[in-house]
């Protein structure tokens, strides 16, 4: 019995091993923190933690890693985002969320913003490189919005311009 007390007391502290911290390990994990996400998906600065919308935020580090060309490099990336690029002489593209399309009219349910301000035609020439994060925001979003939004808004939020030529 004493014996197997002490195997199984063996093979416990064995299994814990890996997940000890040392002293320094320890005092180096304490400094590294969750970095907080700031979006505005309700029209004011907020914790993406804090706020009860399912959003989807992209930082800039994020979009210099993803490094998309257009919104339909995003689809993957992003719960119920679909967004299919256009072609031919309109060259819009067609954006879905959560299942909802225009229909025949091909007007979409979802809507595409800048700083909040309503794209209209081709928003397919977005410098991703300029932003600071993309916001998608899947669901009725007509009272914050406006405008054709009952399926749901991507919000492109661009950098603050800054004093270095670039």
């Amino acid at each position: 019995m004493t014996r197997r007390l002490s195997l199984s007391t063996v093979a416990a502290a064995a299994l814990l091993a890996p997940f000890t911290l040392s002293g320094a390990m320890a005092q180096q994990s304490s400094q590294v923190g969750i970095e907080e996400i700031v979006v505005t998906a309700r029209k004011q600065a907020e914790s993406l933690q804090s706020v009860p919308l399912s959003v989807t935020a992209f930082t800039t580090e994020a979009l210099q890693n993803i490094n998309p060309r257009t919104l339909s490099d995003l689809n993957n990336l992003s719960p119920s985002l679909n967004f299919q690029a256009g072609t031919g002489r309109g060259g819009q593209g067609r954006l879905q969320m959560r299942g909802t399309s225009g229909g025949t009219a091909g007007t979409s349910k979802a809507t595409i913003y800048m700083d909040g301000v309503f794209i209209a035609g081709n928003s397919q020439n977005v410098n991703f490189a300029e932003l600071e994060r993309v916001e998608v925001i899947p669901g009725p979003q007509s009272a914050l919005f406006g405008r054709s939004t009952f399926g749901g808004a991507v919000n492109y939020i661009t950098r603050d311009p800054t004093d270095e030529y670039k």
